[in-house]
């Protein structure tokens, strides 16, 4: 008897853990990270990512060294000739070594015509506590979906070709 009750209250306990583990895998992301104020390298505006409220918004955390952001970030080149105004697009820059001046080169001269950004602390961490370490590794190649009511969905890590960011998109239109 004192074993079965035993059993009973360790696999209870078992399922309990397990439920609680599989809510915190599904809950929704913390999004204080939306509100950080953020200033456009080329405009000189500043923004918030929770402005675009009511709008499909495709965000990139990249660096200017990055071989792999630099191909990611031709793929968006040909997303936003195709896509214009319809979707904003915002790349963050995550190194803390660089700065607007770097990377409003690295825009200029690459003939972007999308919002750059330096990621200001807050927003790096935020995102950090939010989706883990990956989601500021550049390599990945990480990108991030707010859908118009602003819930992130992020994508897969690697480059992405413009027809698999357009697809996703889609989803959200």
């Amino acid at each position: 008897m004192k074993r079965t009750l035993v059993s009973l209250i360790i696999a209870g306990a078992l399922a309990a853990a397990a439920a609680g583990w599989q809510a915190a895998v599904h809950a929704a992301p913390s999004t204080p990270w939306l509100n950080v104020e953020l200033k456009d390298v080329v405009s000189g505006k500043t923004f918030k990512l929770a402005d675009f409220k009511g709008k499909v918004v495709l965000i990139e955390m990249m660096a200017v060294w990055c071989p792999k952001c630099a191909a990611q970030q031709r793929e968006m080149q040909k997303l936003s000739a195709e896509l214009g105004d319809a979707v904003a697009m915002v790349s963050i820059d995550i190194d803390a070594n660089e700065n607007a001046e770097i990377l409003r080169r690295h825009v200029e001269t690459s003939n972007f015509k999308w919002v750059f950004v330096v990621a200001p602390r807050a927003l790096t961490q935020q995102l950090v506590d939010a989706f883990g370490e990956r989601i500021i590794d550049p390599p990945s190649t990480p990108m991030i979906i707010l859908d118009k009511a602003q819930r992130p969905k992020v994508l897969r890590f690697g480059v992405k070709p413009s027809a698999e960011i357009r697809q996703e998109i889609s989803k959200y239109r």
